[in-house]
């Protein structure tokens, strides 16, 4: 049932509803296999001088976050212990911004990537960002399909833009080709202009072609 505030005297403000203290995010409290996940109950987190925070529609996971689940990387010194949370992509809308904060308002569809070093996870119904680690979602993109950008398409870009500066007319290989990054990076260097060959296995072959790549090499042969 719907629930309906009290009716005030004429002319009184309406009470606001009571802001939400927690919600639900998908935790561990120690490294292992899958088995130790589960559905916590944590405080919702507040943005800060510089930050925002932003309800999360859709959240990606990534190899990297199983390897980080499971122990693999404890080794890194900056690397936070658990208990922590599940997840770095995500995409959503902005509920509340802190102070400094002017190029995002509430309501904007954003997304972007927690750092994978901090206890926040993105796998959780709001979560508390700065503005250099997200992006407004282009119209006519979904949130699911936004969510899933961020570090393959991300380390795609990084590779092709920043790394080899990648231009039209030029000729890349791209191994992989049908996995997270590796179909990025197909796309990615279609669009740039390049000559795209993609490896991967026979069955793979004609969603990497319809990708952009002009060439195919199987990895049963290759």
């Amino acid at each position: 049932r719907a629930r309906r505030w009290p009716a005030g005297p004429p002319g009184a403000a309406m009470p606001e509803p009571r802001r939400r203290l927690n919600m639900r995010a998908l935790r561990y409290d120690r490294f292992g296999p899958p088995a130790v996940l589960h559905v916590a109950s944590v405080a919702v987190p507040a943005p800060g001088p510089g930050e925002l925070s932003v309800r999360v529609a859709a959240a990606g996971l990534n190899p990297l976050d199983g390897k980080i689940r499971d122990g693999q990387l404890r080794w890194l010194p900056l690397l936070a212990r658990p208990p922590r949370g599940v997840g770095t992509d995500f995409a959503g809308t902005v509920e509340a911004v802190g102070p400094g904060i002017d190029a995002y308002a509430p309501g904007d569809r954003v997304f972007g990537s927690l750092s994978p070093l901090a206890r926040q996870g993105s796998f959780a119904e709001v979560v508390v960002v700065r503005p250099d680690r997200i992006a407004r979602v282009p119209a006519g993109v979904s949130l699911e399909t936004a969510a899933a950008l961020p570090v393959a398409a991300g380390t795609a870009v990084q590779a092709l833009t920043d790394d080899v500066a990648l231009g039209a007319g030029q000729r890349v290989l791209v191994t992989g080709a049908a996995g997270g990054v590796g179909a990025a990076a197909v796309q990615y260097a279609t669009h740039l202009g390049a000559s795209v060959t993609g490896v991967c296995s026979a069955s793979n072959a004609g969603h990497v072609r319809a990708l952009g790549a002009f060439f195919f090499n199987d990895t049963a042969t290759t």
